[in-house]
C-alpha cells in the first residue's frame, strides 16, 4: 500500500458518519498498521500508537496516570 493509498483510506474512513467507538479504534489500528508496514513510522511510534488505541478501546485511559518524564 502506498502513502497515497493510506492517506486516501484514512480520509475516507474518518469522514464517515458517527459510528461506535470500537469501530473507530479498529479502523485506527488498521491505519497505524498500514503506515508502519509501508515504512512511514518506526516500531517505537507504532507500538505507542497501538498501546494508546488499546487503552481507549478498553477504557483504562480513565484510570491510568499519564507518563511524565522526571528530570
Amino acid at each position: 500500500m502506498t502513502r497515497k493509498n493510506v492517506m486516501a483510506k484514512w480520509k475516507k474512513e474518518s469522514s464517515q458518519k458517527q459510528r461506535p467507538l470500537i469501530l473507530d479504534c479498529i479502523t485506527a489500528k488498521e491505519i497505524v498498521y498500514n503506515v508502519y508496514k509501508t515504512g512511514f513510522i518506526k516500531w517505537d511510534i507504532y507500538s505507542l500508537a497501538i498501546e494508546r488505541i488499546n487503552r481507549t478501546m478498553n477504557g483504562t485511559w480513565m484510570f491510568k496516570e499519564p507518563n511524565t518524564k522526571e528530570d
